[in-house]
């Protein structure tokens, strides 16, 4: 895990902030969650440079994914992942380690889904 907390606004990839807000109040419903920029009474503001804390691994059931992001190593970013009920490729971009409120700390990966037709292989790696 990084030492230090991760400036969402400032990563290379765009929106990564506004897709993390969305999902933090998908999680919390019953809390007002908004963004830092906001003065609304009584919500829980979701800090843009305060909130997050990049990991450039996580290890699941025993499986070690790391993340396009990573700087040590890519060779593990891309994996298979349940999208409305189908194993579908992605490619992991991001992991998370959030904290929200008064509320633990916990998990989130940002993926990409890997898109393609009857022209490309089936996998990104399969050529």
């Amino acid at each position: 895990m990084s030492a230090k907390v991760t400036n969402l606004r400032c990563l290379n990839t765009p929106g990564i902030y506004t897709l993390l807000l969305a999902f933090i109040r998908s999680r919390f419903p019953d809390e007002n969650v908004v963004d830092d920029m906001s003065s609304v009474e009584q919500s829980t503001p979701f800090f843009g440079a305060g909130s997050a804390r990049i990991c450039p691994f996580i290890i699941k059931d025993g499986n070690r994914f790391g993340c396009s992001t990573a700087t040590r190593t890519q060779a593990d970013q891309f994996a298979t992942a349940n999208f409305a009920g189908v194993q579908l490729p992605c490619q992991m971009l991001y992991h998370f380690e959030l904290t929200v409120g008064g509320h633990p700390t916990f998990m989130c990966s940002v993926v990409r889904r890997c898109l393609g037709d009857e022209t490309l292989p089936s996998m990104p790696w399969d050529l």
